[in-house]
Protein backbone atom coordinates (compact mmCIF):
# COMPACT_ATOMS: atom_id res chain seq x y z
CA UNK A 1 0.00 0.00 0.00
CA UNK A 2 1.44 3.59 -0.48
CA UNK A 3 0.62 5.48 2.73
CA UNK A 4 0.38 9.14 0.92
CA UNK A 5 -2.07 7.87 -1.91
CA UNK A 6 -5.49 9.02 0.19
CA UNK A 7 -3.99 12.04 0.87
CA UNK A 8 -2.40 13.06 -2.58
CA UNK A 9 -5.36 15.61 -2.77
CA UNK A 10 -4.21 19.05 -1.10
CA UNK A 11 -6.76 18.82 2.31
CA UNK A 12 -9.02 22.18 1.99
CA UNK A 13 -7.79 25.10 2.94
CA UNK A 14 -4.03 24.03 2.07
CA UNK A 15 -1.14 24.93 -0.31
CA UNK A 16 2.20 23.57 -0.87
CA UNK A 17 4.82 25.24 1.13
CA UNK A 18 6.86 27.83 -1.47
CA UNK A 19 10.13 26.49 -2.59
CA UNK A 20 9.87 23.10 -1.15
CA UNK A 21 11.68 20.58 -3.06
CA UNK A 22 12.13 17.20 -0.86
CA UNK A 23 9.55 16.13 1.14
CA UNK A 24 6.66 17.03 0.06
CA UNK A 25 4.85 19.03 2.45
CA UNK A 26 1.77 20.31 2.53
CA UNK A 27 -0.21 23.41 4.66
CA UNK A 28 -3.29 23.65 6.00
CA UNK A 29 -3.91 27.15 6.86
CA UNK A 30 -6.03 28.65 9.30
CA UNK A 31 -6.94 25.52 11.58
CA UNK A 32 -9.15 26.48 14.36
CA UNK A 33 -8.22 24.13 17.46
CA UNK A 34 -11.25 22.52 19.56
CA UNK A 35 -12.84 25.18 21.98
CA UNK A 36 -13.39 24.19 25.71
CA UNK A 37 -16.68 23.77 25.56
CA UNK A 38 -16.04 20.64 23.27
CA UNK A 39 -14.13 18.97 25.63
CA UNK A 40 -16.51 16.43 27.17
CA UNK A 41 -16.36 12.29 26.43
CA UNK A 42 -18.96 12.75 24.21
CA UNK A 43 -17.54 15.83 21.72
CA UNK A 44 -15.36 15.43 18.92
CA UNK A 45 -11.38 14.55 19.49
CA UNK A 46 -9.86 16.05 16.82
CA UNK A 47 -11.29 19.47 14.72
CA UNK A 48 -13.19 18.36 11.63
CA UNK A 49 -10.72 19.56 8.74
CA UNK A 50 -8.33 16.90 10.30
CA UNK A 51 -10.39 14.14 10.80
CA UNK A 52 -9.63 12.71 7.89
CA UNK A 53 -5.97 12.44 7.98
CA UNK A 54 -5.39 12.13 12.14
CA UNK A 55 -8.02 8.66 12.29
CA UNK A 56 -9.21 7.99 8.39
CA UNK A 57 -9.13 4.83 7.20
CA UNK A 58 -9.11 5.16 3.37
CA UNK A 59 -8.18 1.29 2.67
CA UNK A 60 -10.08 -1.28 4.44
CA UNK A 61 -7.80 -4.15 4.00
CA UNK A 62 -4.88 -2.23 5.47
CA UNK A 63 -5.01 -0.42 8.89
CA UNK A 64 -3.55 3.07 9.79
CA UNK A 65 -2.11 3.50 13.45
CA UNK A 66 -2.21 6.73 14.91
CA UNK A 67 0.73 7.60 17.04
CA UNK A 68 1.89 10.90 18.69
CA UNK A 69 5.33 11.74 19.92
CA UNK A 70 4.77 13.95 23.04
CA UNK A 71 7.22 16.01 25.01
CA UNK A 72 6.88 15.30 28.67
CA UNK A 73 8.99 18.36 29.60
CA UNK A 74 6.28 20.66 27.46
CA UNK A 75 3.63 18.41 29.24
CA UNK A 76 2.62 18.39 33.14
CA UNK A 77 1.93 14.80 34.54
CA UNK A 78 2.73 13.22 31.21
CA UNK A 79 4.23 10.26 32.36
CA UNK A 80 1.85 9.91 35.42
CA UNK A 81 -1.23 10.86 32.66
CA UNK A 82 -0.24 8.16 30.10
CA UNK A 83 0.83 5.57 33.42
CA UNK A 84 -3.20 5.64 34.33
CA UNK A 85 -4.48 5.57 31.06
CA UNK A 86 -5.00 2.46 28.67
CA UNK A 87 -3.15 4.08 25.59
CA UNK A 88 0.10 1.50 24.36
CA UNK A 89 3.26 4.12 24.82
CA UNK A 90 6.92 3.80 25.30
CA UNK A 91 9.62 6.14 26.52
CA UNK A 92 12.26 6.80 23.60
CA UNK A 93 15.07 7.44 25.49
CA UNK A 94 17.30 4.78 27.28
CA UNK A 95 14.97 3.00 30.19
CA UNK A 96 16.76 3.93 33.82
CA UNK A 97 18.32 7.22 33.24
CA UNK A 98 16.14 9.51 35.31
CA UNK A 99 14.78 11.42 31.87
CA UNK A 100 11.05 10.63 31.99
CA UNK A 101 9.69 13.82 32.59
CA UNK A 102 11.72 15.46 29.68
CA UNK A 103 12.12 12.34 27.46
CA UNK A 104 9.78 12.24 24.27
CA UNK A 105 7.27 9.39 24.45
CA UNK A 106 5.62 7.32 21.72
CA UNK A 107 1.81 6.91 21.94
CA UNK A 108 -0.81 5.31 20.18
CA UNK A 109 -3.74 7.82 20.01
CA UNK A 110 -7.39 6.32 20.42
CA UNK A 111 -10.32 8.55 18.62
CA UNK A 112 -12.27 8.45 22.14
CA UNK A 113 -9.73 9.48 24.47
CA UNK A 114 -9.13 12.55 26.43
CA UNK A 115 -5.62 12.88 25.43
CA UNK A 116 -6.17 13.04 22.12
CA UNK A 117 -8.87 15.33 22.61
CA UNK A 118 -6.65 17.52 25.19
CA UNK A 119 -3.99 17.84 22.11
CA UNK A 120 -6.31 19.54 20.02
CA UNK A 121 -8.39 21.79 22.74
CA UNK A 122 -7.50 25.26 23.30
CA UNK A 123 -8.93 28.07 25.99
CA UNK A 124 -7.73 31.53 24.68
CA UNK A 125 -8.92 33.36 27.74
CA UNK A 126 -6.59 31.32 30.05
CA UNK A 127 -4.08 29.10 30.65
CA UNK A 128 -5.33 25.47 31.15
CA UNK A 129 -2.32 22.95 31.74
CA UNK A 130 -3.85 19.94 30.36
CA UNK A 131 -5.56 22.09 26.99
CA UNK A 132 -2.49 21.11 24.60
CA UNK A 133 -2.66 23.21 21.56
CA UNK A 134 -0.59 25.97 22.20
CA UNK A 135 1.51 24.17 23.80
CA UNK A 136 3.43 22.65 21.04
CA UNK A 137 3.43 19.26 22.66
CA UNK A 138 4.35 16.96 20.12
CA UNK A 139 4.01 15.36 16.19
CA UNK A 140 1.44 13.18 15.10
CA UNK A 141 1.83 10.81 12.91
CA UNK A 142 0.01 7.58 10.31
CA UNK A 143 1.98 4.61 10.30
CA UNK A 144 1.72 0.78 8.83
CA UNK A 145 3.98 -0.48 11.66
CA UNK A 146 3.08 -1.14 15.60
CA UNK A 147 4.42 0.42 18.40
CA UNK A 148 7.25 -1.61 18.97
CA UNK A 149 8.92 -1.43 15.24
CA UNK A 150 7.90 2.34 15.10
CA UNK A 151 9.84 2.87 18.48
CA UNK A 152 13.07 0.95 16.78
CA UNK A 153 13.00 3.18 14.52
CA UNK A 154 12.92 6.78 16.27
CA UNK A 155 15.20 5.40 18.64
CA UNK A 156 18.08 5.60 15.75
CA UNK A 157 17.00 9.74 15.68
CA UNK A 158 16.97 10.44 19.17
CA UNK A 159 20.96 11.51 18.45
CA UNK A 160 22.81 11.79 15.26
CA UNK A 161 25.71 12.22 14.42
CA UNK A 162 27.25 15.66 13.13
CA UNK A 163 30.74 16.75 11.95
CA UNK A 164 32.94 17.71 14.41
CA UNK A 165 30.86 17.27 17.24
CA UNK A 166 29.27 14.78 19.74
CA UNK A 167 26.10 13.36 18.77
CA UNK A 168 23.37 15.50 19.26
CA UNK A 169 19.61 15.62 19.55
CA UNK A 170 17.52 16.10 16.38
CA UNK A 171 14.32 17.17 18.31
CA UNK A 172 12.24 15.72 16.10
CA UNK A 173 9.45 15.52 18.70
CA UNK A 174 9.19 19.65 18.30
CA UNK A 175 6.62 20.10 15.94
CA UNK A 176 7.59 24.10 14.74
CA UNK A 177 10.92 22.88 14.40
CA UNK A 178 10.25 19.48 11.95
CA UNK A 179 8.08 21.89 10.29
CA UNK A 180 10.36 24.14 9.43
CA UNK A 181 12.94 21.88 8.94
CA UNK A 182 11.56 20.02 6.28
CA UNK A 183 11.53 23.15 3.87
CA UNK A 184 14.95 24.74 4.85
CA UNK A 185 17.19 22.13 5.31
CA UNK A 186 20.44 22.04 3.30
CA UNK A 187 19.69 19.99 -0.15
CA UNK A 188 22.36 17.42 1.12
CA UNK A 189 20.50 16.08 4.46
CA UNK A 190 17.77 14.65 2.17
CA UNK A 191 18.84 10.87 2.23
CA UNK A 192 19.31 11.49 5.98
CA UNK A 193 15.66 13.08 6.16
CA UNK A 194 14.46 10.12 3.99
CA UNK A 195 15.67 7.44 6.47
CA UNK A 196 13.72 9.46 9.12
CA UNK A 197 9.92 9.80 7.77
CA UNK A 198 10.03 6.52 6.46
CA UNK A 199 6.84 5.10 4.96
CA UNK A 200 5.03 7.42 7.76
CA UNK A 201 2.93 10.22 7.65
CA UNK A 202 3.69 13.24 9.94
CA UNK A 203 1.33 15.51 10.90
CA UNK A 204 2.56 19.05 12.41
CA UNK A 205 0.48 21.00 14.11
CA UNK A 206 2.15 25.02 14.43
CA UNK A 207 -0.44 26.67 17.00
CA UNK A 208 1.40 30.31 16.84
CA UNK A 209 0.62 30.16 12.81
CA UNK A 210 -2.86 28.67 13.16
CA UNK A 211 -1.47 25.91 10.63
CA UNK A 212 -0.63 22.52 10.27
CA UNK A 213 1.85 20.93 8.10
CA UNK A 214 1.41 17.41 6.27
CA UNK A 215 4.88 15.49 5.54
CA UNK A 216 3.99 12.66 3.47
CA UNK A 217 5.96 9.18 4.05
CA UNK A 218 6.92 6.96 0.78
CA UNK A 219 5.82 4.02 -0.81
CA UNK A 220 8.17 1.45 0.06
CA UNK A 221 11.17 1.30 3.87
CA UNK A 222 13.86 3.77 2.87
CA UNK A 223 16.92 2.24 4.53
CA UNK A 224 18.85 4.69 6.51
CA UNK A 225 21.64 7.42 5.79
CA UNK A 226 25.12 6.44 7.25
CA UNK A 227 27.24 8.81 8.34
CA UNK A 228 27.06 12.50 9.61
CA UNK A 229 23.88 14.42 9.37
CA UNK A 230 24.74 17.51 7.15
CA UNK A 231 24.59 20.79 8.37
CA UNK A 232 22.52 20.13 10.76
CA UNK A 233 23.87 22.64 13.30
CA UNK A 234 23.44 25.28 10.84
CA UNK A 235 20.07 24.69 9.95
CA UNK A 236 18.85 24.20 13.65
CA UNK A 237 20.56 27.16 14.30
CA UNK A 238 18.45 29.48 11.84
CA UNK A 239 15.31 27.67 12.94
CA UNK A 240 15.89 28.26 16.48
CA UNK A 241 16.56 32.30 15.37
CA UNK A 242 13.57 32.48 13.42
CA UNK A 243 11.06 30.99 15.84
CA UNK A 244 12.57 33.26 18.50
CA UNK A 245 11.65 36.26 16.15
CA UNK A 246 8.21 34.86 15.64
CA UNK A 247 7.69 34.24 19.59
CA UNK A 248 9.39 37.13 21.05
CA UNK A 249 6.52 39.70 20.11
CA UNK A 250 3.90 37.92 21.57
CA UNK A 251 6.11 37.24 25.06
CA UNK A 252 7.23 40.32 25.47
CA UNK A 253 3.13 41.34 25.25
CA UNK A 254 2.58 39.38 28.49
CA UNK A 255 5.13 42.58 30.17
CA UNK A 256 3.93 45.51 28.41
CA UNK A 257 0.27 46.46 28.23
CA UNK A 258 0.73 48.78 25.60
CA UNK A 259 1.97 45.98 23.42
CA UNK A 260 -1.41 44.11 24.11
CA UNK A 261 -3.62 46.83 22.61
CA UNK A 262 -1.84 46.24 18.86
CA UNK A 263 -2.43 44.32 16.42
CA UNK A 264 -0.19 41.13 15.80
CA UNK A 265 0.95 42.53 12.80
CA UNK A 266 1.84 45.45 13.82
CA UNK A 267 3.92 44.19 17.42
CA UNK A 268 5.45 41.69 14.65
CA UNK A 269 6.93 44.53 12.44
CA UNK A 270 7.68 46.61 15.47
CA UNK A 271 9.75 44.09 16.62
CA UNK A 272 11.29 43.04 13.59
CA UNK A 273 12.50 46.64 13.16
CA UNK A 274 13.87 46.35 16.83
CA UNK A 275 15.35 42.68 16.09
CA UNK A 276 17.20 44.24 12.95
CA UNK A 277 18.68 47.47 14.79
CA UNK A 278 19.81 44.79 17.21
CA UNK A 279 21.72 42.58 15.01
CA UNK A 280 23.02 45.84 13.47
CA UNK A 281 24.78 46.35 16.73
CA UNK A 282 26.57 42.92 16.54
CA UNK A 283 23.93 41.65 19.14
CA UNK A 284 23.21 37.81 17.90
CA UNK A 285 22.50 36.20 21.08
CA UNK A 286 18.79 35.97 21.82
CA UNK A 287 19.29 37.22 25.41
CA UNK A 288 21.30 40.04 23.73
CA UNK A 289 18.29 40.77 21.45
CA UNK A 290 15.63 40.74 23.92
CA UNK A 291 17.63 42.98 26.43
CA UNK A 292 18.03 45.79 23.56
CA UNK A 293 14.35 45.22 22.84
CA UNK A 294 12.97 46.04 26.34
CA UNK A 295 15.24 49.14 26.16
CA UNK A 296 13.62 50.23 23.28
CA UNK A 297 10.60 49.84 24.97
CA UNK A 298 11.34 51.75 28.19
CA UNK A 299 13.40 54.51 25.97
CA UNK A 300 10.22 54.97 23.53
CA UNK A 301 13.29 54.80 21.35
CA UNK A 302 16.76 53.89 19.69
CA UNK A 303 19.65 53.66 22.24
CA UNK A 304 22.04 54.14 19.88
CA UNK A 305 19.83 57.34 18.70
CA UNK A 306 20.95 59.03 21.95
CA UNK A 307 24.24 60.11 22.96
CA UNK A 308 23.98 58.65 26.46
CA UNK A 309 24.34 54.96 24.88
CA UNK A 310 27.85 56.05 23.13
CA UNK A 311 29.80 54.14 25.74
CA UNK A 312 27.76 51.09 25.61
CA UNK A 313 27.13 51.12 22.27
CA UNK A 314 30.27 51.35 21.31
CA UNK A 315 32.11 49.27 23.47
CA UNK A 316 34.37 46.16 23.00
CA UNK A 317 33.31 44.04 25.39
CA UNK A 318 31.13 40.85 24.61
CA UNK A 319 27.46 41.33 23.37
CA UNK A 320 26.05 40.03 26.74
CA UNK A 321 27.97 42.60 28.99
CA UNK A 322 26.87 45.16 26.50
CA UNK A 323 22.98 44.59 26.18
CA UNK A 324 23.17 43.95 29.80
CA UNK A 325 24.60 47.80 30.36
CA UNK A 326 22.30 49.39 28.00
CA UNK A 327 18.95 47.69 29.62
CA UNK A 328 20.85 48.98 32.70
CA UNK A 329 20.91 52.41 31.72
CA UNK A 330 17.72 52.58 30.02
CA UNK A 331 15.98 51.41 33.24
CA UNK A 332 18.01 53.99 35.27
CA UNK A 333 16.70 56.84 32.27
CA UNK A 334 12.79 55.35 32.43
CA UNK A 335 12.75 56.05 36.00
CA UNK A 336 14.17 59.24 36.07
Amino acid sequence: MILNQPFTQSPTGSTPLAGSAYPAVQVLSDVAPLPPTTATSDGPAVPEVLENLVFGQPDPKVKLNTFAVLDAARIVNLVETLAASDLDHACLFEPGQGLDDVAPWLVELAPDHALTRNLFTHDPTRDVAWFLWDKSPGIILRSLLGLDDLRAHFRRFVQVPVAQSKPVFLRFWDPRFLGRYMVTHHPEADNHIAGFIGQSMLILPDAPDACVRVVQGHAAPVPRAKGDWPHLMRDAGKIRFSLFRTDLPDRMAKRFDALQKLDRPTRKSLFSQMIDDAVALRLTDERAIERYCLACLMLGGRPQDDPRFDAEIHSPQHELDRSRKILGRAQQIAEG
